[in-house]
């Protein structure tokens, strides 16, 4: 345990400040005041009563004064906001490269591919510490920033329901270069991808490096599909062709018989 607000130097001496008041306080709050009364052995029972139950009072005053400084020290200890010590390490700074490309709308996948992608991103998000940071790009032929660098789980979840397929390809190479740039400088700097592509290939990961200089920054590739391939129509095209006279009466004649 660790911690990641203010040092346990300025804690104590917070503490000791105000120790120091709630104690005054408490020496200096309202007494009873002495009232003299006729018949004073009619208040010896009483009088004799209560010595029987000033130690009891006695304690029961230092034990009020104790919780008094248990729940102050409490209040100054949260100032100092206490985390594990896994979590106190520099935190990861993620961008995910989320494939919104057409191929990303085959059904090869229940209920489609870009589903499952989102949902891969989404299980990394929930999946970051909390000095971790990261943000959501979708990547089609030109990089979409869906939100800022933020380790609001929230707000990063938001902006991956924002994503959607398009009809164009996805350019991984525009979208290692934006993941580049905005990891730039950054500790512990991560680019996960998650689309169809062959990102698993070892030959597709030798030429990215060479065309994209990540600049320390870890790749990481999630494949979604069955088919390491795209599975699009990029284009098609039609050609009308000339219908022949007499091979169309012979098609009718054998429609009749």
């Amino acid at each position: 345990m660790g911690l990641g607000g203010l040092p346990l130097g300025t804690l104590l001496g917070m503490f000791g400040a105000a120790s120091a008041l709630v104690v005054a306080f408490y020496i200096l709050k309202l007494r009873r005041r002495a009232v003299p009364v006729p018949f004073s052995r009619i208040w010896d029972s009483v009088l004799r009563d209560k010595q029987a139950t000033e130690l009891f009072s006695r304690l029961r005053r230092l034990l009020s004064l104790l919780l008094q400084l248990a729940l102050l020290g409490l209040m100054v200890f949260a100032l100092g906001d206490p985390k594990p010590k896994e979590d106190l390490r520099a935190g990861r700074h993620l961008v995910l490269l989320v494939d919104a490309s057409a191929s990303m709308k085959a059904i090869d996948v229940k209920p489609n591919r870009l589903a499952v992608a989102k949902a891969e991103a989404e299980k990394i998000v929930r999946g970051m510490g909390a000095s971790d940071r990261a943000i959501v790009v979708q990547m089609g032929s030109v990089p979409t920033p869906r939100s800022s660098m933020s380790g609001d789980q929230s707000e990063l979840l938001q902006a991956i329901g924002q994503v959607a397929a398009s009809d164009t390809r996805a350019d991984l190479e525009a979208g290692l270069s934006f993941g580049r740039d905005s990891l730039r400088g950054l500790p512990h700097a991560e680019l996960v991808v998650i689309g169809d592509g062959a990102y698993g290939d070892p030959s597709e990961l030798s030429e990215l490096s060479q065309r994209v200089n990540l600049e320390g920054a870890e790749p990481r590739f999630v494949p979604v599909g069955k088919s390491g391939k795209n599975l699009s129509i990029s284009e098609f095209s039609v050609r009308r062709y000339p219908l022949d006279k007499s091979r169309y009466e012979v098609m009718l004649e054998g429609r009749q018989t």
